[in-house]
């Protein structure tokens, strides 16, 4: 802007000059056409002239509004964003207390402070300890089904080990047809221990079966993924099966008080 009114002052010399011509071309004109003369001067030189002086005179206030227009529409849409954001804890909240409210048994929420840089996840840190009530045994779970079993406790932490870890290892049924098994961490999550020639299907649900009073029964395990299942199934085969729960993604968990009922 103050480059723009440098080059207006280094021209003034020039308007100066063309005033002059203009005034000496007028002083000669007939009377007849000065009139006329006046008229186009002002319409071609004079008004464009002028309504370029406005727009210089204005633009401050316009950069000013635009300003003040997108500081506005930041404040809005941080205002939508925290509202937003809002209604999903809102909403959480509200799925919380409707799952602990399903529960038969006491249940306790906790957060996850810290887990196992590994690619499986198999150890994980809570923010719940036995001053929480919580004891080594006690089954961990969250919304989709199970995430494993409290290993250690201390006054305010606790150490969960997940359905991942190679040592882990719950008795199940697959629920269509009630066929017991054992589910243990490996490499990757397995079913064995099945009976020769059992049926399974591809998505067959793998529950917990309540057999060694740790795991309630009835907690969802994982699924029997495509491609699978083999032709023969021997007693000692191991077959993989992808959790339910998404390990990667965990934030929150439920440990189950299996030593006593809600009241």
């Amino acid at each position: 802007m103050l480059r723009l009114f440098s080059i207006l002052g280094q021209q003034k010399n020039l308007f100066l000059l063309f005033y002059l011509l203009v005034s000496v071309i007028f002083l000669f004109l007939p009377d007849a056409t000065k009139i006329s003369f006046a008229t186009n001067l002002f319409r071609t030189v004079f008004y464009p002239l002028r309504r370029f002086a406005v727009i210089v005179q204005y633009l401050p206030l316009v950069k000013e509004d635009n300003t003040k227009l997108k500081t506005e529409l930041i404040e809005l849409k941080l205002k939508i964003d925290s509202a937003e954001k809002a209604e999903k804890e809102n909403a959480y909240l509200r799925k919380l207390l409707g799952f602990k409210e399903k529960m038969n048994m006491r249940v306790t929420y906790a957060r996850i402070l810290h887990h196992s840089p590994s690619k499986n996840i198999t150890l994980l840190v809570i923010d719940k300890g036995y001053k929480d009530g919580i004891k080594t045994g006690f089954p961990v779970i969250n919304f989709e089904g199970l995430v494993g079993k409290v290993i250690e406790t201390d006054y305010s932490v606790s150490y969960i080990q997940t359905l991942l870890d190679p040592g882990f290892s719950v008795s199940a049924y697959i629920e269509r047809n009630n066929i017991l098994c054992l589910v243990r961490g490996k490499n990757q999550v397995e079913l064995t221990e099945l009976p020769r020639n059992a049926d399974l299907k591809e998505g067959d649900l793998i529950i917990t079966s309540g057999i060694g009073e740790t795991f309630p029964t009835g907690i969802k395990i994982g699924t029997i993924p495509k491609n699978s299942i083999p032709d023969r199934v021997e007693l000692i085969q191991e077959i993989p099966i992808k959790p339910i729960v998404t390990f990667g993604s965990l934030q929150d968990i439920f440990i189950i008080h299996t030593d006593e009922k809600k009241e």
